[in-house]
C-alpha cells in the first residue's frame, strides 16, 4: 500500500505545475485556433460556402469557424472547459486550499483528470477540423485508436485514484472506531471501579 499512497508536498507542487501549464496550453489554443485567422476582411465574389456578401469573414476571426461552426463550438467548448478547470485548480492551489488534507488532493486530483480528458477532447477536435475532407476518415480511425489508449490509462489513474480515497477512508474510520470504542472501555472500567468503591464504603 506505500506505494500508492500520496506525497502531499509532491502532489501539490505537481497539481500546480501541470494545472499552470494545462491553462497556458488551452489559452494558446483559444487565441491560435487551428487553421488560423483571417488576416484581412475576405468576401468571396461568387458566394462561397463560407465567405459571402452577407457574411464577411472579418480580420481576426478564426478561418475554421466560417466553414465548419458546430464543429468549431465544440472546439472552443472542450478547450474553455480544460482553461476553466485548470484555472480553478490554479485559484485553490494558491489561495490556501488545505492541501495537507489528503482528500482535498484528491479532490483537486480528480480536477486535472477532468481537465486532461476536456484537453484531449479539444486536440481530437482541432485535428479533425484542420484534415482535408479526404483524409478525415482515416484520422479519424486514428484518433479512436488513441482515445481507446488515452482512456485506457485515465481508467488505470482512477482506479488507483479512489484505491487510494478507500484506502484513507478506512484508515480514518478505524481510528475512529478503536478510539471511540477505548473510550467507552475506559468509561465502562471507570464505573466499576466508582461502584467498587460505592460497595466498599457502604460494606
Amino acid at each position: 500500500m506505500k506505494y500508492i499512497q500520496y506525497n502531499v508536498e509532491e502532489a501539490r507542487g505537481a497539481l500546480m505545475i501541470v494545472a499552470t501549464v494545462i491553462a497556458t496550453m488551452t489559452f494558446q489554443a483559444a487565441l491560435n485556433p487551428p487553421g488560423g485567422i483571417w488576416q484581412q476582411d475576405f468576401i468571396t465574389v461568387s458566394g462561397g460556402p463560407a465567405c459571402s456578401d452577407t457574411n464577411i469573414c472579418e480580420a481576426g476571426t478564426s478561418v475554421l469557424a466560417y466553414a465548419y461552426p458546430d464543429a468549431y463550438i465544440y472546439f472552443l467548448m472542450c478547450n474553455g472547459i480544460a482553461f476553466f478547470a485548470s484555472l480553478c485548480v490554479v485559484a485553490l492551489v494558491i489561495g490556501g486550499f488545505p492541501l495537507r488534507n489528503k482528500l482535498c488532493v484528491w479532490l483537486l486530483a480528480q480536477a486535472i483528470g477532468v481537465t486532461l480528458i476536456f484537453l484531449a477532447l479539444s486536440y481530437i477536435q482541432g485535428i479533425f477540423l484542420v484534415t482535408p475532407q479526404r483524409l478525415r476518415v482515416k484520422v479519424a480511425k486514428m484518433d479512436i485508436k488513441m482515445a481507446r489508449v488515452c482512456l485506457g490509462v485515465l481508467l488505470v489513474a482512477g482506479i488507483v485514484e479512489v484505491i487510494r480515497f478507500l484506502v484513507w477512508t478506512g484508515k480514518k474510520v478505524r481510528r475512529f472506531w478503536c478510539k471511540t470504542r477505548n473510550e467507552n472501555r475506559i468509561l465502562r472500567e471507570q464505573q466499576t471501579t466508582a461502584s467498587g468503591e460505592q460497595i466498599i464504603s457502604l460494606i
